[in-house]
């Protein structure tokens, strides 16, 4: 039976709200299961009041993603936006930061791999990849 509005909004609150990730290193770390409010957010935290992009926040685009659902036990955030900006993942075996990312975005929904593109990221790709006349 398809779902409606009110049980598609509703099944938040029956999915886990935090999943234990494995890492490479041979510890887990816990993962909030993200809302499409924290994607914009995520968006809208690149960006300066004019809409364009801030160069030292989109350095750390994936580590801030990454900050958005990465949670101590207890629920509470792991690393704050701003402690990101500040390198504070910069200690992190990389390795186990790679693969947070990775689960990051896998859990924001999309393939494993794939990067989640800004809107001026796809128009220079797309405008890169188009063939030159002749």
């Amino acid at each position: 039976m398809a779902l409606d509005r009110k049980q598609l909004v509703s099944r938040k609150t029956k999915i886990q709200k935090h999943r234990e990730v494995d890492l490479p290193s041979g510890d887990s770390v816990k993962m909030r299961v993200p809302t499409g409010k924290d994607y914009r957010y995520w968006k809208k935290y690149l960006r300066d009041d004019k809409g364009d992009l801030i160069d030292a926040r989109t350095d750390v685009g994936d580590e801030l993603l990454v900050a958005l659902i990465l949670v101590n036990p207890d629920g509470t955030p792991m690393f704050t936006l701003e402690e990101v900006l500040n390198k504070a993942m910069d200690e992190l075996v990389q390795v186990d930061l790679e693969y947070l990312k990775e689960k990051a975005y896998e859990l924001f929904g999309q393939r494993s791999g794939f990067k989640i593109g800004l809107d001026e990221d796809v128009e220079k790709n797309s405008s890169a990849t188009q063939p030159s006349e002749q």
